[in-house]
This record gives structure tokens, sequence and C-alpha cells, in this order.
């Protein structure tokens, strides 16, 4: 009984990590459900970032179009790069045309924004999407190291860079489609080289770590490439719940500090910041000092508002 239940573990671990391409296969309803959750996501993403309400109503096409590139965009940077045609995943998975379609539709002209407030709150529809997106995240993290190894075969830099961009390809994309649709960059919509969010640098450890196990006849601590691919989806999973019901910031911070000091030196930039905070909190204790006056301390004056006697 003890050794079926792990057959079965490791069947369904290596179906999750190496789907069937083969068309005649058909779809499972597993790929259609990272699919689904991906796309609406992606399309969430895309109007969120767009602060003009009646956007959407006047430009539909350029909605779609950024719809369609941000769901797409993991495959169309990973091809441009090999050299490959870029609607080559298109190609072989063309149910995602019409899973794009549906969800942009809904998302942006659903009935009084219903589907949109449901798929854009946590509560009811968002988390469990974004859990979903995590298990699929490593399976694209496997597909770019496949595919990279097919171009370049044993070239461990393409893979990394490869496995990375399929897994994070919409938030690479993500400035060229808020300058197609003239949105004014903030905070919190940079460039994914300039500051990497969490997900991009989970997602490169990730892809390290299945490099490092991919080709590997012995895995990884006993552990095949399917088992590896499918502890990492889980592992990515942890982290973006956590990082989401916690609230917390990105767990990564602390250990880039102690590595960017070692290895870069300090921040001049962070020096100045404090220099000019310490001088300005000299000069508001100096004034404040000079408005109490000698006689008085400057507790009393500012409880008893008394003024310093004028000189005779």
């Amino acid at each position: 009984m003890a050794s079926a239940k792990a057959y079965n573990l490791l069947e369904m671990a290596t179906n999750f990590a190496l789907p069937s391409d083969d068309a005649s296969s058909g779809l499972s309803w597993l790929q259609v459900l990272l699919d689904v959750s991906h796309i609406v996501l992606s399309c969430l993403q895309v109007r969120n970032d767009c602060t003009d309400v009646g956007y959407s109503r006047r430009y539909p096409v350029a909605t779609f179009f950024a719809c369609a590139v941000t769901c797409l965009a993991g495959g169309i940077v990973s091809n441009l790069l090999l050299g490959l045609p870029l609607v080559a995943d298109l190609a072989q998975n063309a149910h995602n045309l019409y899973l794009i379609i549906a969800c942009w539709y809904l998302i942006f002209y659903s009935p009084l924004d219903i589907c949109y407030r449901l798929c854009n709150s946590y509560l009811a529809l968002r988390l469990p999407l974004s859990v979903f997106k995590e298990l699929g995240r490593a399976r694209k993290i496997s597909k770019g190291i496949s595919l990279a190894n097919s171009v370049y075969p044993g070239s461990i830099p393409v893979m990394l860079v490869i496995g990375t961009v399929k897994a994070v390809g919409s938030a690479i994309v993500r400035p060229f489609i808020l300058m197609s649709q003239g949105c004014v960059f903030h905070e919190g919509n940079v460039d994914q080289l300039a500051k990497p969010s969490f997900t991009t640098k989970a997602s490169f450890i990730s892809c390290c770590i299945l490099v490092f196990a991919f080709g590997r006849e012995n895995g990884i601590a006993g552990l095949g490439y399917p088992q590896i691919v499918f502890v990492t989806s889980l592992l990515l999973v942890y982290a973006k719940v956590s990082l989401t019901l916690l609230k917390l910031g990105d767990p990564l911070v602390p250990f880039e500090n102690i590595l960017c000091l070692f290895c870069f030196g300090r921040d001049p930039g962070r020096l100045a910041g404090k220099k000019l905070e310490d001088e300005q909190n000299m000069q508001s204790t100096h004034r404040i000092s000079t408005v109490s006056g000698p006689g008085l301390s400057r507790g009393s004056t500012i409880q008893s508002g008394m003024q310093r006697p004028k000189a005779e």
C-alpha cells in the first residue's frame, strides 16, 4: 500500500513537471486551470495599471493588445532571444487565444464590473488564482530550460536567462505596456532590471536550482528532476501566500544589503541623505532652544507659553 501511494505521488509529480506536448493527448484540467489563472491575473494587472476609467471604452483594441502581450510575454521574449518565431507558443497552444479573449472581455466589460471586483478581491478569487499561477511558474521555468537546451545544448547561462524570462515575462514587458497605454511610471511600475521584485528573484533562484538538477541522473538529495520541479513549485506557492497574508516586504533585502556592502561598498546616496537628515535635526533643535531663551527651560517655555522678557 505504501509503495502504491509513493508511486502515485511520483507519477503525479512527473506529470506535473513534464506535461505532454503532444496535441493528440488533449488538454488536462490542470493545464487549463493554470493558464486561466495566469491570464486572469495578467488582465487584472493591465487594468489596474491604467488609471483612466474610460480608457478601455475608448480604446478596446489597445487594451486587448496589452492583455495579449502580457499573457504571452514569457514565450515572446524567450523566442526573441533564441531567434525562434515569436508566435511559436501561440501556435502550439491555440486555446490560449480563446482564453485571452474571454478573460479580457469579462475583466474589462462585464456587467457592473462583477468579474473584475470578484477577481480583484483577495478574499474572493485573487489569492487562489495567485496560488495556481505560482504552481505554473515552476513549469514555465522547466519549459524554458528545456527550450534553451534544445537550441544551445549545455549552455548554462542561456538556460538561466531563458528559464527566468519564461517565468517573469509579463513583469519584463510591463514598462513597454505602460508606455503603449500612455501611463505614468511610479514607484510600483519600475523596470525589473533596475529594481527586481521578489517574484523575479525567487524565479531566478529556482531556475538556478533546476538548471543544477537538469540532466543529472541521480538528481539532488535522492530526488529526480520532476520531483525537484514539483517541490520548487510548492515553495513558490508558500512564499507567495505567506508574503500576501502577512503583508511582509521582500525577505531577501537584508541579505542583499549585506552582500552589496562587502562587494560594492556603502551607498553614497544613502550616506548623503542620512547626513542631511542629521543637519536638519540639529537646526530644528537649535531653533527651539533659541526661542526658549536662557532664563527659562525649554519645557517650561512651551507649556506656559511665556515669552522672553524684553531687556530695559
